[in-house]
């Protein structure tokens, strides 16, 4: 929840700075830039940092469970240019729908490092619930306002985030260690951002304004670390949806926060405080219950033998 609540910061923050600098993703590469630099530093006095990538070293894993970098690349420009058009705090309910989704398909599949979850109701209703949420914000709106492009970008960015949260366990278990995993995503994002920012300026289309803004919009690398570490953590212990569930509670409510209390933003309209609390109703309703006795039901019928345990 702590890392969630960051996640609601790091969208301010992040599309503040790209208003300032000019692009979301020369706010991006800032953000991941200075993470990279304060991992960097970790590696060179931290022992046990050092230790984790040699285990990577040897542990020689596939290469697409590097990808995890990658994709953070693409959340946190997207959030950057996403963010100040919806509002932090539709940008979080409209995420949180994705990211259940992208949950549920990456724990039935087993993407994670915790192996295949079951596909339990609750999951699927949850997941449908946060999409009618996503509805429920934008019903005052006339349809010729929605902002169609934006909303569907976020759902993307929300399934991307349970992916990348699956393949980043993935590294940390391996590492057996947190500073080892988060240094190598924020060094494979950066370098994406890099190359990315490398073509637009090539092209022209990468207008700077010049190193803007308050102090605070500069911390988003900062807050990437706790939101990195956070999903590191928890991701190994409870599974990919669950870890992005609690996530998101803590970001619906920063988020309703930071528009209401923070000026620039988009203010929060009484829908989309509903549909908050509907998001978090999905997020309660989609986290399994205690089993009583007896295998629990899923959709899919009993589980093989030999199958991942549902989750507790």
């Amino acid at each position: 929840m702590v890392g969630g609540g960051c996640v609601a910061g790091q969208a301010l923050v992040n599309g503040r700075l790209g208003r300032e600098v000019g692009t979301p993703i020369t706010a991006a590469l800032v953000s991941n830039g200075l993470a990279t630099f304060l991992l960097l530093i970790a590696a060179c006095t931290v022992p046990s940092v050092v230790v984790g990538l040699r285990r990577l070293r040897d542990a020689r894993l596939p290469w697409w469970q590097y990808l995890g970098g990658c994709l953070a690349a693409l959340t946190v420009a997207g959030t950057a240019y996403a963010a100040p058009i919806l509002g932090v705090a539709l940008f979080s309910v409209t995420q949180a729908a994705g990211t259940s989704m992208g949950g549920i398909a990456s724990d039935r599949v087993g993407l994670g490092p915790v192996g295949k979850m079951p596909l339990a109701w609750r999951r699927v209703a949850g997941a449908a619930l946060g999409v009618v949420a996503v509805v429920l914000a934008e019903v005052q709106v006339p349809f010729a306002r929605v902002a169609l492009l934006p909303l569907g970008f976020v759902l993307v960015l929300g399934i991307n985030r349970s992916v990348q949260v699956a393949l980043n366990g993935r590294v940390s278990r391996a590492a057996i260690n947190v500073g080892s995993a988060s240094l190598v995503n924020a060094v494979l994002g950066t370098a994406v951002l890099g190359v990315g920012a490398g073509l637009l300026a090539s092209l022209g289309r990468l207008p700077f304004n010049g190193w803007h803004g308050p102090w605070w919009t500069y911390t988003g690398g900062v807050l990437a670390l706790v939101i990195t570490g956070a999903n590191l953590i928890s991701v190994r212990a409870i599974g990919v949806l669950r870890t992005g569930l609690a996530s998101l509670t803590g970001q619906l409510s920063g988020g309703l926060v930071l528009d209401a209390v923070v000026g620039g933003t988009t203010a929060p309209t009484v829908w989309v405080a509903v549909a908050s609390g509907v998001t978090v109703v999905a997020v309660l309703l989609s986290g399994p219950p205690r089993r009583r006795s007896g295998a629990r039901r899923r959709l899919f019928g009993p589980p093989r033998r030999g199958a991942a345990q549902p989750e507790r």
